[in-house]
């Protein structure tokens, strides 16, 4: 299905995320034959109800998640689609 956004980890791996009736996948596109795509695990706990965008991570392999529902912060690591929160902002540094 469609997904929510792209992001490059620091490898240069390339990452969208699925929509659907659960918590959405951590899905590694293979940019040589994207119909080879494989889908990285379940980001459990990141809500995506109204939409995340994931955003590259520079040097630690992973990549950033943002709920836009909950204003949280995600690190994803791409080996496992496991989620760790990183922050909530608020007032003006809000990005959401």
């Amino acid at each position: 299905p469609p997904g929510w956004g792209l992001a490059f980890d620091s490898l240069g791996n390339l990452y969208t995320s699925t929509q659907g009736a659960t918590d959405p996948e951590l899905v590694r596109i293979d940019l040589a034959n994207p119909s080879n795509s494989t889908v990285v695990g379940t980001m459990t706990g990141v809500d995506y109800t109204m939409g995340i965008d994931l955003a590259s991570d520079q040097g630690s392999g992973d990549i950033h998640v943002w709920s836009r529902n909950l204003s949280q912060l995600f690190r994803v690591d791409t080996a496992t689609a496991n989620p760790t929160f990183v922050s909530l902002p608020s007032g003006a540094t809000a990005i959401g």
